[in-house]
């Protein structure tokens, strides 16, 4: 019986004992695989961060285009990748211009987010350029993904200069003064035989010839000649009194602002209404611009009543000014049919608001003078 049992668990020891070795080289191989992760934190993450320059040797100021592509084949993005802003610059080079970002999925379902940046560099010489980073949102956490470089091809470009190069002889002294190693017997032979330099020559006098005074007699006879133009020209000019003459005056203008109204307003003629009423609105509206000093003429009604709300003018008779205004534009651009005697009591209207102003300002005008306050004579009555 016990030769019998022996076999079994001879043969359940050797399997308990190939089980543990299994799961042993499991613990092990997960092991090493989160030390690789943690060494590589980009090795976990699914998707890469592509850089290209274009081109990759410019001239002092010229430009390369860089272009950032990223390449996502994870879940789904909580937001729009972040690429990296260089405020104060790359590097070495300066940023220009960046575009706005672009996103588009290829045909194997894979999101690409591409961005392109102007460079520029202002030294010449070799520009290196750090690994760029982009934060990728997710749901839960946000991941860095770096564009992957290598010792053998570092990520930058060149910068020329268009100058020739130039030896500087304090640290080539050799090249500056022309002297080598290698030059030759016949080039140091000729060197021996050059010529001394001479020494400086004395001041040379100078011989005018009859060279100088031709041209000065030729100098006097151009001058001469463009005065004697001048002259002709300036006789054969029209005088200033055949000029034409000035834009005649009105003589109305010439009168005082009130004597003007009155004598505008005597000249119209109340049985057509249309050209009346525009005659009595330019005649207040002459007035007003010259007793009160506005460009009433140019402005607009409404324009005009700001104007005298704004004035020392007394608001019943800025009031009855504003209103007769607005009829004649009713009369004149809505085509307001107007009996005669309407029109002739808004021409008698516009003379008594003109002698109103005038009396006003002339009192005004008066206390001034007097240098008293326009209420000084009503409280004393008082």
């Amino acid at each position: 019986m016990s030769r019998w049992l022996l076999g079994p668990a001879l043969a359940l020891a050797l399997g308990v004992l190939a089980l543990g070795l299994t799961a042993a080289s499991v613990t092990a191989q997960e092991t090493d695989d989160g030390a690789q992760a943690a060494e590589d934190p980009t090795a976990s993450v699914p998707g890469a961060l592509r850089v290209s320059l274009e081109p990759t040797e410019v001239t002092i100021g010229g430009r390369v285009r860089a272009t950032l592509t990223l390449v996502w084949m994870g879940e789904e993005l909580d937001a729009p990748p972040r690429f990296p802003a260089f405020g104060d610059g790359w590097g070495g080079a300066e940023v220009l211009e960046t575009s706005e970002l672009e996103a588009f999925t290829d045909n194997v379902g894979r999101q690409i987010f591409r961005q392109v940046f102007e460079l520029a560099a202002f030294r010449p010489g070799r520009v290196d350029l750090p690994a760029p980073r982009v934060a990728v949102p997710l749901a839960e956490r946000t991941v860095d993904v770096t564009a992957q470089t290598s010792a053998d091809q570092p990520l930058g470009f060149e910068v020329v200069s268009v100058l020739p190069e130039i030896a500087d002889p304090v640290l080539d002294p050799d090249a500056a003064s022309g002297d080598s190693a290698g030059d030759s017997p016949d080039d140091a032979a000729a060197a021996d035989q050059a010529p001394a330099p001479r020494p400086l020559a004395p001041p040379a006098r100078f011989e005018p010839g009859l060279a100088f005074p031709l041209t000065a007699v030729a100098l006097l006879l151009l001058l001469a000649f463009s005065v004697w133009r001048l002259l002709v020209a300036l006789a054969r000019a029209p005088a200033l009194s055949d000029a034409p003459d000035a834009a005649p005056v009105d003589p109305l203008s010439l009168l005082p602002p009130l004597d003007e109204l009155r004598r505008r307003l005597a000249a119209i003629e109340p049985d057509r209404p249309e050209p009346a009423h525009t005659a009595i609105s330019l005649a207040l509206r002459t007035y007003l611009g010259r007793r009160l000093t506005l460009q009433a003429v140019e402005s607009t009604t409404t324009e005009i009543q700001r104007r005298l709300r704004t004035g020392s003018l007394d608001p019943d008779t800025a009031r009855r000014a504003v209103e007769l205004l607005r009829l004649c534009d009713r009369a004149k651009f809505a085509g307001e049919r107007v009996p005669v005697e309407t029109t002739a009591r808004r021409v008698e209207d516009a003379s008594s608001i003109g002698s109103a102003i005038d009396g006003m300002l002339r009192r005004d005008e008066s206390t001034q003078v007097a240098g008293l306050p326009q209420d000084g004579p009503r409280e004393a009555a008082a």
